[in-house]
This record gives C-alpha cells, structure tokens and sequence, in this order.
C-alpha cells in the first residue's frame, strides 16, 4: 500500500513493533497528526454544507464536480460528525451549521399518534431506520455538549423521546429491526439489516447511558444479545469473514463499550466479545490489508484497546498497534493533511470543497461525506481513548469515565 520511493522507507523500524500484516511505514502516529485529522473533517463539513442544511454527498477532487447522488442514512451521519467534533471543541461556525440541520431534519420529520417520531429525507419514498438512529446519536451529541441553548435543549429532548418510541415500534419480534420505515404509518417492513440493528442498539445505549432513559436497559441488554447470536456468532458459523459481521462490527462495539462502561451489564462477557471481534476484524477480516477505506473498523478497534487497557488484556499491545498503523495510513488520504500522499497532494489548495474529505481509496479522487464522518470519528475516539493510555507505564484506566477529547488543533 506504500507508494514507491517513499521518503520513509529508510525510516528505522523499532525492534519490537508489531506490524502484523502491514508493511512499516514510517514514524509512529501522533496526536497532531489526529487533532489535523479533525480539524480538516470539520472545515470540509462546513464547506459542502447546502443551503437547505444538508450535505454535498460526493465531490470529485480531480473533476471539481460534485456527484449527483445522495444517501439519507450517510447524510444523517454528516450531522452526527459535525455535532460530535462541535462535542469535542464547541465554536460558533459549527453551532450555526447545526442549526441549519436541525431545521433540515425537522422538515423531513414525520410523526403518529403517541408520540413516535421518524424521518423521511426529501425525495424518498420511505424512511431509514439508520438515518432515525444517526439523527438521535446526533440529539444526544448535542445534548452533551457545553453552551446548547434551554429552548435547543428542550427540542433535542423532544426528537429522543419521540425517536426512541419510533425505535421500539420497529423492533420485529426476533429482536431485530425493519430497514425501512413506512413514510405515513411509521411502520416498518422490508429485511432486517445488522448496520441497522447496530446503529439502534448504539443510539439507545447512549440514551440510557447520558441523557437518563434508564428504563432501556433491560431491552438494550436483549437487543444486544439477540444481535450477537445472528449478525456475530452464527453469521460466521456461515462464513468466517462475514460481511454480516462486519456491517455489525463497529456499530455494536460502539455500543458494547457503552454498556461496559454504564456498569450496568455485565462487563466480563462484553469485554471479552469486544476484543475477540476486534482481533477477529484484524486477523480473519485482514483490516490492514483492505484497499477501501476502512476508518469504520477503527471506530470498534479503539473501544476495544481502551476495553483491554482496562482489563489489563495482552491483546491491547496488538490493538495499539493496528491503531497506530491504520489509521496513520489512512490519514494519506485526506485532502490537505501533512501526511497526505503524493496522489492526494495533487487537489488544489483553493478547492476548499476537497480540503478536509477523505478518499475512500489511496488513488481515488472521490470524496465522500460518509468517509469524512467515519475518520474524524475514529480520530475523536483515538484521541480520547488511545493516545492517553500510550505513553509507555501509563497505568490502566480505573474507570471508564467519560473521556474529553483533547482540543483539536484548528488547521489554517
């Protein structure tokens, strides 16, 4: 994956790293590098805003043309990125951004007797059960986040209760949950789907975990398990490197840490799941080796170092490690960072439109807001979870107390 006649090839590779099935490339990862990382996701947000309070869904770097498609469970993950990096570091451009989506997903906001609430992004002819669950992660982002207004406050409240409802009235009777959601009944219908289930189960943990919904445990509990048996257990009794699996993966790690660290369920059995599926994604589902953008996996891979750390685990040396790796390889391919490889360096530096996304592929000029979204956030939870604990002797966490990420380093 390393372009010939690299600079760093004659890096000096320390005798104990770990590569596993990576070749060396360079200097280890550092914070800076992740604090740019989110700071150019955030500047690329910004700027392919719409109007409307949507998102540019695919630019083309090298066309300087934007792609005429759209995705409304990806564009619902847009708003949840930007509320997360607003979480991390709060500044007024990013509030006004927000609020331009909120007002958009109002508009798209649909609503039955009792209280349920859903969404229908404009020129759909249904609603998304993972659009649902990305706007209320999107809702709790925001409620956790310092200087939110009271009457915000309360509107945000209102879209979680109203969107919890909703989620519930999916639920099939396996324990899993329709895909898709009728526009005027708010019924669901059509497959199951593990992005879906896993996307639920992590809004729901959140909710009980942060903003006092404590009565979900016991169904969050049942949720989970019910997905562990058949998006994790049987899916690769089927196939070993399950595509089901991995549409579960970084959804239900998300929210297994969650539950770990509400104290609330049970911590040895979901810590152990936690780090097995890691290891499964790097040595069975061969993360390091995927030529696609696989910033999603880091999502499940730092909640499962963080989980080891705190375990005392000696698989947490092999998860640093592939943190370290991936993630400095897939920063070559955001438009504008340093580290950025000579094919990427080749955007414009006044196409403020490409700077900040994130290509999908070492060589590709697409820029999707999706992958932008997913990488920041990896970077975040990195940032939060990973880079604290690596200096070497620092002691494991003795709690899993909610984690401030360190402040981004605003690039210009």
């Amino acid at each position: 994956m390393r372009e010939q006649g690299s600079i760093e090839q004659g890096a000096d590779r320390p005798e104990d790293w770990w590569t596993g099935e990576s070749q060396w490339l360079g200097p280890p990862l550092t914070a800076v590098h992740l604090q740019q990382c989110c700071a150019l996701a955030r500047a690329h947000l910004l700027a392919n805003q719409r109007p409307a309070g949507n998102f540019v869904y695919a630019y083309d770097w090298q066309r300087r043309d934007v792609i005429d498609e759209d995705n409304a469970v990806r564009q619902a993950g847009a708003y949840w990125g930007l509320a997360q990096l607003q979480r991390a570091q709060p500044d007024a451009p990013t509030a006004a951004a927000l609020d331009a989506a909120r007002a958009f997903w109002s508009d798209a906001a649909r609503y039955a007797d009792g209280g349920r609430c859903w969404f229908v992004y404009p020129g759909a002819g249904e609603g998304r059960t993972g659009a649902l669950a990305l706007v209320l992660l999107s809702c709790i982002a925001q409620l956790r986040t310092r200087g939110v207004a009271t009457d915000q406050r309360q509107a945000l409240e209102g879209w979680l209760d109203a969107g919890l409802a909703q989620c519930l009235h999916l639920q099939t009777e396996t324990g899993h949950f329709f895909d898709a959601i009728d526009s005027d009944s708010g019924d669901g219908f059509g497959p199951i789907s593990p992005y879906a289930d896993g996307e639920v189960l992590l809004a729901m943990a959140q909710s009980a975990r942060y903003c006092g919904h404590h009565q979900l445990w016991p169904a969050i509990e049942l949720l989970a398990e019910a997905g562990y048996r058949d998006h994790v257990r049987i899916a690769r009794q089927q196939d070993a490197d399950s595509p089901v699996t991995k549409g579960y993966y970084q959804w239900a790690s998300m929210s297994w840490f969650e539950m770990i660290g509400s104290g609330r369920c049970d911590a040895e059995l979901w810590s152990e799941r936690l780090i097995e599926l890691a290891c499964w994604m790097i040595d069975t589902h061969r993360v390091l080796r995927r030529r696609r953008n696989t910033a999603y996996a880091f999502e499940g891979i730092v909640c499962a170092y963080a989980t080891a750390r705190f375990r005392d685990d000696p698989r947490a040396r092999k998860l640093s490690n592939v943190v370290r790796i991936g993630l400095r390889q897939l920063l070559r391919w955001q438009v504008g960072h340093p580290l950025a490889n000579a094919f990427v360096r080749g955007a414009a530096p006044d196409d403020h439109q490409a700077r900040g996304g994130v290509q999908n592929a070492r060589n590709e000029a697409l820029l999707r807001v999706d992958v932008a979204q997913h990488q920041a956030h990896a970077a975040l939870l990195a940032l939060s979870w990973w880079w604290p604990m690596l200096a070497e002797g620092a002691p494991a966490p003795s709690s899993f107390a909610v984690a401030v990420p360190t402040l981004l380093e605003r690039t210009r």
